[in-house]
């Protein structure tokens, strides 16, 4: 079993901010490569999962905000064979994604969230929201801002990268995607 959990935070005040980019990337790789998923919701994540491949892929977006997105782990199964988290990285430029496994968070509050409960044992799939200009100065205004016209196009190439690197991911292992991605 697969589980695959893209940060960001619940409800429409959040959505098209740069900082629900995680969730953005899973729902379209849901869409474009799930044939004919099941959907489940509780009080603490959705979930959809179909089976790729022979593989039970599980797609969760927690129902917590940003800073307790470790809470989701209390809740699943613990028999999955490889867990990846997709979320926003202000270090990597706007459009870019990057993949890595193990680590430190960062400094972002929903990937410390996580190592705190589950520990760094888990595959990244990092999108970059770094603005042309340079980071912001106040950075946690800017993630929960909406993201312009502009901005989405750019983001959007970034989260169609991170779902064919998904799908990359499943069907040929970490190294293959590393090799596809991170030029």
């Amino acid at each position: 079993m697969i589980i695959i959990i893209g940060l960001g935070n619940p409800g429409k005040k959040f959505e098209n901010t740069p900082h629900n980019v995680g969730f953005l990337a899973v729902k379209k790789f849901s869409d474009n490569y799930l044939i004919a998923p099941v959907s489940d919701q509780t009080a603490n994540y959705i979930k959809i999962k179909d089976v790729i491949n022979e593989e039970e892929i599980n797609l969760i977006f927690p129902q917590t905000y940003m800073n307790l997105s470790g809470n989701v782990f209390r809740y699943l199964q613990k028999d999955y064979r490889l867990k990846i988290i997709v979320h926003d990285d202000i270090d990597i430029p706007m459009g870019k994604i990057k993949l890595s496994q193990g680590g430190r968070s960062g400094g972002h509050k929903g990937v410390e969230s996580i190592i705190r409960v589950r520990g760094e044992n888990f595959i990244r799939i990092k999108i970059g929201i770094l603005p042309p200009n340079g980071k912001p100065k106040e950075l946690e205004k800017f993630v929960l801002k909406k993201i312009s016209k502009e901005q989405r196009k750019i983001i959007d190439e970034g989260v169609q990268k991170a779902t064919k690197a998904i799908d990359l991911l499943i069907k040929e292992g970490l190294d293959r995607a590393m090799n596809e991605y991170n030029k």
